[in-house]
């Protein structure tokens, strides 16, 4: 049985979307700390920035993915809030 918030993708696999941001979103934060590892290991060891500038830049695509990321489900999370009746505190039937 699969939930309605997946679909077949072909070969026999399923993507769940919350699943599969889930994994994404850790797989990036994972990938950003050790990029920053890599960063900090290449200034401590004073390699200049030919060899430490791919690092850089991988470390700051990763950090802009994550910020896209937050602000999109800030977002949507805030539409969400938006389109439910505001019930001033009195419980409906």
């Amino acid at each position: 049985m699969v939930s309605a918030n997946c679909w077949y993708t072909g070969n026999n696999l399923w993507a769940c979307y919350g699943t599969y941001h889930k994994v994404k979103n850790a797989a990036n934060v994972t990938l950003l700390l050790l990029m920053i590892l890599g960063v900090y290991q290449h200034w401590m060891v004073s390699d200049p920035f030919e060899r430490s500038g791919p690092a850089l830049v991988f470390t700051f695509m990763l950090g802009g993915r994550l910020v896209v990321w937050y602000q999109t489900s800030r977002k949507e999370a805030e539409l969400v809030a938006a389109a439910q009746p505001q019930t001033n505190g009195v419980k409906q039937d």
